[in-house]
């Protein structure tokens, strides 16, 4: 999935729709708005599009970031044949995504997020008409769709012969797919540089886990609480000093430790666990993100009870 995010006026809309066009032509009806309003006509739009767009998305709950991931992973929508008792329809769906907002939706979970690619865009240096516009990307588009199938055809002549990039990536598949295009911009098949989209695509999933981390509710609040713990022990790796931090304990005590300091806005916030037994899902789903930050989770069961161990580490500052 593609979320391009950006200021009012950064042209969001208008980007994503032509970048859909160059393969499935597009006008302002396939910009889709309410995304998670209603999650059967969300699948309808998807089954009936090769790229469905949803615009201006500025939150949604915790079933329609189900939702992101089932259209972008693969999912089917089931429905009794009319006229019939017991007759089902199935159709699949599986599809790119594209979507615009102002900021990262809130409540998109940590699992939905690293299916997306997320760019923000700077207002355009002027702005033009539509059909300014319009009539310049029809100018260019053949152009544009021939190297779009050089592309596809360059990817199913490599796929079979490069392996799948070893490290994390936000979806593997499309990340063997780059290492496929990569590897024929090497052998000169295609315009570009060697290695820079898987390059480009693992910086931009770095970026998002961080970013995951930084700005969830729960993930703020666990970086905050183990910066105000003691320094437990210091270490040394390549010449650079290390301090580390842990807290350890049940759920139910890091909720009650949690909620000692957190805001009546954070604990009604999407993300924030309401009783302890909503945090270990919550806890596994930002245990990637959080690693990216420095912060190690890890559980440990002690007398049939299961206990949360956090380390955070961080490079110690001359003077500190």
């Amino acid at each position: 999935g593609l979320l391009l995010t950006g200021a009012p006026g950064s042209a969001k809309s208008t980007r994503l729709r032509l970048a859909a066009s160059v393969a499935e032509p597009s006008g302002t009806d396939a910009l889709g708005g309410a995304f998670g309003r209603n999650h059967g006509d969300d699948e309808v739009r998807a089954l009936r599009r090769a790229v469905p767009l949803y615009d201006n998305v500025s939150a949604v709950s915790g079933t329609t970031s189900d939702l992101l991931c089932t259209i972008v992973t693969g999912t089917a929508r089931e429905g009794r044949l009319l006229y019939s008792n017991d007759d089902m329809s199935t159709a699949e769906i599986k599809r790119p995504i594209g979507m615009t907002a102002v900021a990262t939706p809130a409540g998109l979970r940590p699992d939905a997020l690293r299916r997306l690619i997320i760019c923000e865009v700077e207002p355009p240096a002027r702005m033009l008409g539509d059909a300014t516009v319009q009539a310049a990307f029809d100018a260019v588009h053949p152009g544009l769709l021939a190297a779009w199938c050089d592309a596809v055809a360059a990817v199913l002549a490599w796929l079979p012969y490069v392996p799948p990039p070893g490290g994390y990536h936000g979806v593997p598949a499309h990340a063997h797919v780059l290492a496929a295009l990569d590897a024929a911009v090497a052998r000169g098949d295609l315009p570009g540089w060697p290695g820079g989209l898987l390059d480009a695509y693992a910086a931009n999933a770095r970026q998002v886990r961080q970013q995951v981390a930084s700005d969830d509710v729960l993930g703020s609040a666990l970086l905050a609480l183990l910066a105000r713990r003691p320094v437990a022990w210091t270490g040394t790796e390549a010449g650079r000093m290390f301090e580390f931090r842990e807290w350890k304990g049940t759920a139910k005590e890091l909720l009650d430790v949690l909620n000692m300091s957190a805001t009546l806005a954070d604990q009604r916030a999407p993300g924030w666990p309401a009783t302890p037994r909503a945090m270990p899902p919550l806890l596994k789903q930002l245990a990637g993100p959080l690693s990216e930050v420095g912060l190690i989770c890890k559980t440990r069961s002690l007398d049939g009870r299961t206990r949360w161990e956090f380390t955070l580490g961080s490079e110690k500052q001359d003077g500190a």
